[in-house]
């Protein structure tokens, strides 16, 4: 549903950011459109048959027809179709979702040029050496021992409650039990940390700062150009408001035009209390 029965339009290729361009350049590009899902085989099969399909409709009901009519009947030809017949369809279908694969990439790249690098030099980066804690549990004797545990309580060695024993075991554990892990967890990390200082060293590295620059670059460009387009647009608005404001026809100045008509004042509370004051104030002369 929503779905467009249109084939794909050809779209302009997009270009990916690179770090040669500019602060200038990096403003004016703008964020580039998502590239269109992929059909399947029916929905190219429906593409050329809807045509067809609602016009013997309506021939057959008189110019009236149902649009629920039209999706069971391209269905039903769509059953009777045969192997080579929907292997057209199919065909198009894996060039689609060719096309498609290519304007995702194009389009990540144009979009987050950093994150597409970072994901084309991953296997280059260093990762970090996972914590004692986490060596022990993962450890086979401490992952047997908690079985053992578990079993003894008579409970189910599933892994949920398997790690959840091995973290007990962990907190309980003493200093020279868990004197192993963290030697090993520090030394790991000292061979993390020069691998790390390595591979800031290289060109790759390099690229990745660079594409993460000139990304920020543009995402502030942006958002200080939507900045100044509402402030343009708030001052246009006060602007025609002031200008209404100046123009609207007011009592006094109406009374300045002379001979006007002027509005009498509503009669508010206060205005009512005045006048009830006032007429309180004046003593009725008595009749003779």
């Amino acid at each position: 549903r929503g779905r467009s029965f249109d084939a794909p339009s050809a779209r302009a290729p997009l270009v990916p950011m690179t770090a040669t361009a500019g602060a200038a350049g990096a403003a004016a590009l703008a964020e580039p459109p998502k590239p269109k899902r992929p059909m399947t085989a029916y929905f190219f099969f429906t593409c050329d048959r809807r045509e067809q399909v609602t016009r013997e409709l309506r021939e057959r009901g008189g110019g009236k027809f149902k649009f629920g009519d039209v999706a069971k009947e391209v269905s039903s030809l769509w059953a009777a179709l045969s192997m080579e017949e929907r292997k057209l369809y199919e065909d198009k279908a894996e060039a689609d979702k060719q096309r498609h694969a290519e304007e995702l990439r194009a389009y990540e790249e144009a979009s987050d040029p950093a994150g597409t690098l970072r994901k084309k030099y991953a296997h280059l980066m260093p990762r970090r050496a996972p914590t004692a804690a986490a060596r022990f549990l993962q450890d086979a004797a401490v992952r047997a021992r908690a079985e053992v545990l578990l079993s003894e309580a008579g409970q189910e060695a599933e892994p949920r409650h398997v790690d959840a024993r091995a973290r007990e075991m962990w907190r309980a554990a003493g200093e020279e039990e868990r004197r192993p892990f963290e030697e090993e967890a520090a030394r790991e990390n000292a061979e993390f940390f020069q691998k790390q200082a390595e591979w800031q060293a290289t060109p790759e590295f390099k690229e990745i700062e660079a594409a993460e620059k000139l990304q920020t670059e543009r995402t502030n460009a942006a958002e200080s150009q939507g900045r100044r387009a509402r402030a343009k647009r708030e001052s246009a608005k006060h602007a025609k408001n002031a200008e209404g404001a100046a123009q609207r026809p007011t009592p006094k100045r109406r009374a300045r035009k002379g001979g006007e008509h002027t509005a009498p004042e509503r009669p508010t509370p206060k205005r009512r209390a005045r006048r009830g004051e006032k007429a309180a104030s004046v003593t009725p002369t008595p009749r003779r």
